[in-house]
Parts: structure tokens; C-alpha cells; sequence
């Protein structure tokens, strides 16, 4: 909304690290009591620092299922073909309970998560509401308590911070690895200003979500309903259904998604 204004406090904090007069001496605080200021605005309900980090991971997260739900149900396959709706609104129902399975994905801005990021232990040198059914709490709980009994999501449940909450650019989007050759970071549990700043980092796909992963799940539910005897080329089975997981991480999971600065988002044509 304000460019301009973002602008100038980007460049003010680049100009800021180079200098090393960025003030971190708060980042390891927590809790609101020890760091009102950090709090003020749309953070003020949380008694944490952490929990609303949280909820910023989770709110990106739960962004790109409303952009896959309106991008599928609006396509013509789904609003003129009633199995092609049924399959589609399956894949979706599954989608919403794998999100509540890992919470949708609240750690990786959580920096009390203890599992990090690959890119993260090597750059450190370590080794709208849904109009489905809102699931109830308890339902809720049975479905986390399954997703991580049986590990369906622990690889890519990981933090992308450090344990005091520093972040790492991961590079342009058209290269391939996670090294930012500007060597970009901010800690947005330092001060008020780097959460406000935190929010022109970008968490996007890799391998773009409207052009090429929902056009290639809408391809081959249209297979699915059009050649229902279709076998797979791996097994030789009949198929039954989409491979709704690997869907589910390219979509939603940092398999897919890369966190930059606002300057390293420019993607290949």
C-alpha cells in the first residue's frame, strides 16, 4: 500500500547492516511484557513474540489455499463436469486436513523450532473462511496427532530461522540452490521496524502455482474422469485418484517455496 515508504526503509536498513549499527539487543526477548513496542499494532493479542510469528507462517500458508481453492473452482472443468467437481472438492478436503496436520506449517517462522531448515544448518555451518465444514476441535487434534505419529510431513516441518530468529535470503527464484549473492537477512523478532519490513520478504513458489502446478492437478483430473481404466506407468495399476501429497507439498511446503528479499524476487520468463 505504501511503496514508497517501504522503500526508503529498506534501503535505510541495508544502509543500517552495513554500517552494523542495527540494534538487536531485544531479539532474544519473548514475551510482550519484555518488549511492549514490538507489540504494538496487529500483534497486540499475542503474548509472544513467537506466536505471532506463527501465525504469520500460517496466514501465508493458508493464502496460497484460497488462491489454489478460487483458481480450481473457478476453472471450467470443475463448473461443467460433475465427477471432475467431486474429485476436485476431494483433493481440497485433503488439502485443508494435511494443513491442520502440521498446523499449517506455523514453524517455519517459529524460531523455538528445533528442526531447521537444510538451507539454514549449512548457511549456519551446522549439521476468507473455508465454506467446507470447520473440522472441531477434537477432530482437529486426532488429525495432529496422526500426521505426526506417523512423520507424513516431518521433513518439510522446519524452521527457516535461527534460534534467535535470523533469517537468511535464499536467493533469486531462477537459480537454482539457496545462495543469495547480496547476502540478504533481517531478524523480524528484533524490533517492530524488521517485522514491518519482514512483511516485503517473499514465500513463493518455486515452480509457479497458477501457471504450471494447478494447471498440471486440473490435466490430470481430467484424465482421471475422462479415462477412468487409465493405468499407471510405475505400477501398472488401474489409477483411482490423484497424487494428492506430492500436490500438497509443492503447494503449501518449503519443497517448493523459497523465502527472499523483496530485491531477489524477480523470477525467470
Amino acid at each position: 500500500q505504501h511503496p514508497e515508504k517501504f522503500r526508503r526503509m529498506i534501503t535505510e536498513y541495508e544502509h543500517q547492516k552495513q554500517r552494523r549499527v542495527l540494534d538487536n539487543s531485544k531479539a532474544h526477548l519473548s514475551l510482550k511484557a519484555e518488549h511492549v513496542e514490538w507489540f504494538a499494532g496487529g500483534e497486540e493479542r499475542f503474548h509472544s513474540k513467537e506466536e505471532a510469528m506463527a501465525m504469520r507462517a500460517q496466514t501465508r500458508v493458508r493464502g496460497y489455499y484460497y488462491k489454489a481453492k478460487e483458481e480450481l473452482t473457478r476453472n471450467p472443468l470443475y463448473r461443467q463436469n460433475a465427477k471432475a467437481r467431486q474429485v476436485i472438492n476431494a483433493v481440497l478436503e485433503k488439502f485443508r486436513y494435511l494443513l491442520i496436520g502440521c498446523d499449517f506449517f506455523s514453524m517455519m517462522f517459529d524460531r523455538n523450532c528445533k528442526q531447521k531448515h537444510e538451507f539454514l544448518q549449512q548457511h549456519l555451518g551446522e549439521e476468507e473462511t473455508d465454506a467446507g465444514r470447520i473440522p472441531s476441535k477434537r477432530l482437529r487434534q486426532v488429525i495432529k496427532e496422526y500426521t505426526k505419529e506417523n512423520c507424513i510431513l516431518d521433513e518439510w516441518s522446519t524452521s527457516l530461522c535461527s534460534d534467535l530468529g535470523d533469517f537468511y535470503c535464499q536467493g533469486s527464484y531462477s537459480e537454482n540452490g539457496n545462495s543469495c549473492s547480496k547476502q540478504h537477512t533481517i531478524n523480524p523478532y528484533a524490533s517492530r521496524e524488521n517485522l514491518i519490513l519482514f512483511q516485503v520478504w517473499n514465500l513463493d513458489h518455486q515452480i509457479e502455482l497458477c501457471r504450471t502446478i494447478l494447471p498440471a492437478l486440473v490435466a490430470n483430473v481430467e484424465e482421471l474422469v475422462s479415462h477412468p481404466q487409465i493405468k499407471c506407468s510405475l505400477h501398472k495399476k488401474q489409477v483411482v485418484d490423484i497424487s494428492v501429497l506430492e500436490y500438497f507439498l509443492e503447494i503449501f511446503s518449503l519443497k517448493n517455496l523459497k523465502l527472499v528479499h523483496i530485491v531477489c524476487h524477480e523470477k525467470a520468463q
